[in-house]
């Protein structure tokens, strides 16, 4: 009966065991691992579940990562590891239970809170770094080395490097700019000649491209190394701001200026190149937005504000106006090249210009001050309120008076022939704009040769005619008054009031030079 019993509580105990979840298993180690084996396999699992690889499947990564990061601490344990060897999971679990309240474990099973600060935690924690070397071995097809390896250095104390380890990957795998990474070995003679290149690069780059290093000596970073490919140092790898794109790697000269064309070339733009034939469309595009341009002498885009329209996207809109281009330059009246305006009052060409050093930092300060709700009110107000603009196809293309546009659209319709009615009414309009320019509605003319009338409104009328429409709502009234000044008055603010009987438009509003009604 006693060995009965004895067998029973060894079956219960072998069942118990193999029941819970097998930490070799889940590191992907042979029960006989070393502890290299077993750190090599925690540090490339960890890349595999890191929480900005995963979007999308957060919960389902951070349950591996708990698991992984769980049987590492188990493993990596010499004590734990023995005692897991013999009595599984819950052997260690009753000698944590027993020990020091304080000490042991770091709570995974229990763990609610954010998966990157819970990612990031565990590798700030001490006996993450350890000595490894990747000299000497043959990996993945690559060049062997034979060097005989140097002291290990500190490379980049008191620099704008960026030191790339595991525990700062989110700022890397959340980047929206483009990167420049360094792998190299902190004990390697080559990567020494790497050094001083890479700090002048840094530093000349700040601001505009992220400079960043990661150490292959560091076996915590060694599966970082691999997890880029990366088995033989020194080596340059380029990261598009899209993080769906491939690195591309750098073998050009080991100097600043060709590293800095290489990697400016692949940054994203959204500067658009400025003439006097497309600035009445720049005005108009996006007129919600505040308005930034450059002059410059340059005859290609600088990175710096490269950088800056990627930083202010959708919230400032950046134009660029080379010195070729006479007529914007004197109309801004621009003696000094480069000058850069935050546009204040961009139809009579005016701005306010920026007076500090052409460097990131000052210049995002000044942007974002004059990009604020409150300094940009007048400028984020339509450029065309308070004035008589001629509607133009591209005033047309950004949206103004089309089917996207909620604003209320006045536009007097001209005789083609010319008379004297025509002038009368746009002097009446003129005077009349800047009474409503905090209204939502913008005054336009247009010559009847330039637009089909019954295309887009009901019945025959002799020209000037004056309609205001409601474009998102394809609706019209159209005033049938005298030309005076107070009755074309009381017109508007009928329909500013919300008084007026509007009418349904046959089609949205397009402009050609098509025949249109005769002139009655």
């Amino acid at each position: 009966m006693r060995k009965f019993l004895l067998l029973c509580l060894i079956l219960i105990h072998t069942v118990c065991v193999f029941s819970e979840e097998d930490y070799y298993k889940i590191l992907g180690v042979p029960r006989n691992a070393d502890d290299k084996q077993i750190k090599k396999a925690f540090n490339k699992l960890s890349l595999k579940y890191h929480p900005d690889k995963n979007k999308g499947d957060e919960e389902r990564a951070r349950q591996q990562f708990v698991k992984i990061a769980q049987a590492y601490e188990t493993l990596s344990d010499p004590e734990k590891r023995k005692i897991y060897d013999q009595f599984g999971e819950e052997g260690v679990k009753r000698k944590e239970a027993g020990g020091d309240p304080h000490g042991g474990g770091f709570g995974f099973q229990g763990f609610q809170g954010d998966f990157g600060d819970m990612f990031n935690n565990f590798f700030r924690r001490g006996g993450m770094h350890f000595e490894f070397n990747m000299g000497g071995h043959r990996r993945g097809g690559g060049h062997q080395h034979f060097q005989r390896e140097e002291p290990h250095e500190e490379f980049w104390q008191q620099s704008d490097v960026i030191e790339l380890t595991m525990s700062s990957l989110s700022a890397f795998y959340r980047r929206n700019e483009v990167w420049l990474i360094l792998f190299y070995k902190s004990n390697d003679k080559a990567s020494k000649g790497y050094k001083d290149v890479w700090r002048e690069t840094a530093e000349k780059l700040y601001g505009i491209i992220k400079v960043a290093a990661v150490n292959c000596h560091e076996e915590s970073e060694e599966a970082l190394c691999e997890d880029f490919s990366v088995y033989d140092v020194p080596k340059i790898l380029c990261f598009p701001a899209n993080s769906r794109l491939d690195p591309i790697t750098y073998n050009g000269p080991l100097q600043y200026s060709s590293i800095a064309s290489f990697a400016i070339s692949q940054m994203e733009s959204f500067v658009k190149l400025l003439n006097d034939q497309n600035y009445e469309e720049f005005v108009h595009e996006s007129y919600d937005k505040t308005k930034v341009i450059l002059f410059t002498a340059k005859k290609s885009t600088p990175p710096l504000l490269k950088a800056l329209s990627k930083e202010f996207k959708g919230r400032i809109v950046f134009g660029e106006v080379r010195q070729s281009s006479e007529k914007l330059v004197q109309k801004f009246q621009i003696t000094n090249f480069p000058t850069i305006l935050v546009l204040s009052d961009p139809l009579n060409y005016q701005g306010v210009a920026y007076q500090g050093e052409f460097k990131k930092d000052q210049l995002a300060k000044f942007l974002r001050e004059h990009s604020s709700p409150q300094s940009s009110r007048k400028s984020a107000r339509n450029p065309s309120s308070g004035s008589v603009r001629e509607l133009t196809p591209s005033i047309l293309n950004s949206g103004q008076c089309s089917s996207s546009d909620s604003n209320l659209c006045l536009l007097a319709i001209l005789d083609r022939h010319g008379s004297p009615q025509n002038e009368l009414l746009k002097s009446i309009l003129q005077e009349l704009a800047p009474n409503f320019a905090d209204d939502p509605i913008l005054f336009f003319y247009i010559s009847s040769a330039n637009i089909d009338y019954s295309q887009t409104f009901e019945g025959l009328y002799k020209f000037p005619v004056l309609t205001v429409s409601k474009p998102k709502r394809k609706r019209y009234v159209q005033y049938h008054g005298d030309l005076e000044k107070e009755s074309i008055k009381n017109f508007i603010e009928s329909i500013i009031s919300g008084s007026a009987q509007f009418e349904k438009m046959k089609d949205d509003i397009v402009l050609g030079s098509k025949t249109t009604n005769e002139d009655l």
